[in-house]
């Protein structure tokens, strides 16, 4: 197959030496990849809330089974899969036998006639059912492995440190997508299970559009052609990474499930990848001391580490990038910022305004509502975040989107709300950067006095001419 993958790494290097910090974007472009001949070997868990909770009312278990069934037909031959039944414990709902079918015309049709008997009873302990997926993936290292979990209600079966601990051993074994359905789950809960798995979370918001969004999920999910993608961060000393998030298309936290090879390497795992684009966010801590003004130095670096299909360890690809500071004396902010990296964090922003908002309006304080969901109109607009603008439209009527006038609306649907939670973390792709700011003039250096041949005085050594004869200075 074809590994190519360009970098570029956008940063305001232009530091005073009283700043500490620096933020660097890294824009990965992959829309090169291509997987050869034949698609890579591909293992996937639907995992499906069968709690008591999604017979209430019937018609949500009911969808539940026929989007199982078209996420099964959405399997390209070859496939390993397997369906988990989530309840207080989890199942394997198909196959029979503890590990996975392959996908053909005979195991599909199994599948639909398996999912067809799912029965909602009991309660919901997710990080089982993500630790069952676990278990049934491991017999395929090296294969672009992928879960599928939809749930409608909230984690009551475990303890919050519970999941965190079935998270912890789950992460970087698998990529997980989950989805809400109904009024009654909690769309932190889902954040932070697909933050650590390298997915995305969301909202269904009417049950019919659940066998779409299944099946989606599933063609989306056969479209990886590299199983696991890593950032390498290389810092010099003087220099500590603070974070590193995704930032597009949606925004990941990646800084807790990070690696150290060695004293001064780090690892970020971002999951398996198909032909696309993701912008990331590096936060670095960096010191001056010692080093020279008006001169770019190398701080670090950061590549690329990929695993090709069928193998378990990641190898370079691509050169690496050169992480710069060029200190100054100028005051702090004395430069302009770099675009990218503004964008960004105006994404960043964006987001925390829309979950203050949907918080403030759940809460029952519309005015307060208003206000921070009217910022966020006005962030999304000035930055072309379409999908945030719908979302917020349904919860309020949008009067004047420029100045963010905005007006809750009567009535409010806790599905709306939930989608406008769930969907804070999409963001739109930065617009092409600005040319670099001129690098600061450096001074000229110390020239020794100059004498008149005239009158004989002294002057300056910056002095072209002596100012009571005129004439030219010499020397």
């Amino acid at each position: 197959m074809t590994m190519e993958f360009r970098t570029r790494v956008n940063s305001h290097r232009w530091l005073s030496t009283s700043d500490r910090q620096l933020s660097v974007v890294l824009e990965v472009d992959a829309t090169g990849l291509v997987s050869g001949d034949a698609p890579p070997a591909a293992a996937e868990v639907i995992v499906v809330d069968c709690s008591g909770s999604m017979s209430l009312p019937p018609t949500k278990i009911a969808a539940a089974r026929r989007a199982t069934a078209a996420a099964v037909d959405a399997l390209r031959d070859g496939v390993r899969f397997a369906l988990v039944q989530g309840t207080d414990t989890a199942r394997l709902l198909y196959p029979q036998a503890a590990r996975m079918a392959t996908a053909d015309a005979e195991s599909r049709a199994q599948a639909r006639r398996a999912a067809a008997d799912m029965i909602a009873s009991g309660g919901t302990a997710m990080g089982s059912w993500l630790l069952l997926a676990r278990d049934l993936l491991a017999a395929h290292p090296g294969a672009i492995r992928h879960a599928i979990l939809l749930t409608d209600g909230q984690n009551v079966g475990e303890t919050p440190e519970q999941l965190g601990a079935a998270l912890r051993e789950c992460a970087g074994e698998f990529d997980c997508d989950a989805r809400g359905i109904g009024a009654d789950w909690a769309p932190a809960e889902l954040h932070r299970i697909t933050s650590a798995l390298r997915g995305r979370a969301d909202a269904v918001r009417a049950e019919a559009d659940l066998v779409g969004d299944f099946a989606g999920l599933i063609t989306e999910a056969m479209r990886k052609v590299v199983p696991e993608v890593r950032i390498r961060v290389e810092t010099r000393p003087g220099t500590r990474i603070r974070f590193v998030k995704q930032v597009f298309p949606t925004e990941l936290e990646l800084t807790a499930e990070a690696v150290k090879p060695d004293e001064h390497t780090t690892e970020f795992a971002t999951g398996s990848w198909s032909a696309d684009i993701r912008h990331f966010h590096l936060g670095l801590t960096v010191d001056p001391a010692g080093a020279p003004l008006r001169t770019d130095v190398e701080i670090g670096s950061v590549r690329l580490a990929a695993t090709r299909p069928g193998r378990t360890r990641a190898e370079p690809v691509g050169a690496a990038q050169p992480l710069l500071v060029h200190w100054s004396a100028e005051e702090p902010g004395s430069r302009q910022g770099d675009p990218a990296v503004g964008h960004y964090l105006g994404q960043a922003a964006l987001r925390q305004l829309v979950l203050a908002g949907c918080e403030a309006l759940d809460q029952g304080d519309r005015s307060r509502a208003a206000e921070l969901l009217g910022e966020a109109v006005q962030l999304a607009t000035a930055s072309g975040n379409t999908e945030q603008l719908t979302r917020i439209g349904r919860l309020a009527e949008i009067l004047d989107a420029a100045k963010g006038r905005i007006r809750i609306r009567d009535r409010v649907e806790p599905v709306d709300l939930l989608a406008a939670e769930a969907g804070s973390v999409l963001s739109v792709i930065a617009p092409a950067g600005a040319p670099e700011p001129a690098p600061e003039p450096a001074p000229e250096p110390d020239r020794p006095d100059r004498r008149c041949a005239c009158c004989d005085l002294v002057w300056p050594g910056s002095a072209n001419f002596c100012e009571i004869t005129g004439r030219e200075l010499t020397g």
